[in-house]
């Protein structure tokens, strides 16, 4: 991913995603410190889906050797997370108890609901992190997060319009007539999730890191689990207008010549985006068209 996302992601073990642009970590699965070493002084926010371990048991090293290394410690650190996970409240009780009168920065927390938007100010352009409703743990609500930057592009009815034109429409009737304003999403994160039914949160996306757990629906079925597989990641995909799919939460149970073989069979069958990838451990690997 050109530096601008890293992470570690395999079902069970561990999962977590820096992206640099915009400074934040989405889950804190272990070996954050590890991997990102001094740029975890760089981190702004943590962005957590849910609170299962493979996805929060990096945050206590990360909270510590931020107060204890050679850093920053004037940078904050915002943990946001679904109200009303208890196994989060759990750990949020738990820092807040030890680091009580010794951290050196300020720790802060906020719950989200699907919908909330948090805004971002380390980014060049507006950018925001909406929180949408994933269904991944039992009794209380997971999400999932979009990265989107504000921008702006003709209207329909100007959509044939010259540069000169638009300037002369612009200076004629103001340039929120000619122009309108929205919200893209550069990057989407499911988390742990059963397929999606609902697209919205990944329409047009730049970038998703969807949920691709098993192979196959038949598969996921005798797991008896809530979680995603690299059949539905594509049609997902696909039916969304995705331009860069991203296989996350792969799990070990499978060798590599067997995922590859299920990402080609999906592939086949719903179309491949214009760009393809899986994370697996500490590492992307980028699929070239066949």
């Amino acid at each position: 991913m050109q530096g601008t996302l890293t992470g570690y992601s395999k079902a069970l073990y561990a999962t977590w995603f820096y992206y640099k642009p915009a400074r934040l970590l989405l889950d804190a699965g272990e070996g954050i410190v590890h991997s990102l070493g001094k740029k975890i002084f760089g981190i702004r926010r943590v962005f957590l889906t849910h609170g299962h371990e493979d996805h929060i048991a990096g945050l206590p090293s990360l909270v510590n050797l931020r107060n204890l290394s050679n850093g920053d410690r004037d940078i904050p650190l915002s943990v946001h997370y679904p109200a009303g996970d208890p196994f989060i409240e759990y750990l949020r009780e738990y820092l807040d108890r030890k680091q009580k009168h010794r951290l050196q920065y300020r720790l802060s927390w906020e719950e989200l609901e699907p919908g909330s938007h948090v805004e971002l100010d380390v980014t060049r352009r507006s950018t925001r992190v909406t929180a949408f409703g994933v269904q991944h743990t039992r009794g209380w609500q997971s999400v999932g997060y979009r990265i989107e930057e504000k921008r702006q592009a003709l209207r329909p009815e100007y959509a044939s319009a010259s540069p000169d034109e638009v300037k002369g429409l612009i200076a004629d009737r103001g340039r929120d007539a000619v122009l309108a304003k929205f919200w893209h999403p550069v990057l989407v994160y499911t988390g742990d999730s059963v397929p999606l039914t609902d697209l919205a949160p990944c329409r047009e996306a730049d970038v998703l890191l969807i949920d691709s757990t098993f192979r196959s629906a038949e598969d996921l079925a005798e797991s008896r689990t809530r979680h995603g597989h690299i059949d539905a990641s594509f049609e997902t995909a696909m039916a969304a207008g995705v331009k860069h799919l991203v296989l996350v939460h792969l799990s070990g149970r499978y060798s590599r010549q067997e995922t590859l073989d299920a990402i080609e069979k999906a592939a086949a069958q719903h179309g491949r985006p214009p760009r393809l990838g899986y994370f697996f451990e500490g590492h992307y690997y980028e699929l070239a068209a066949c």
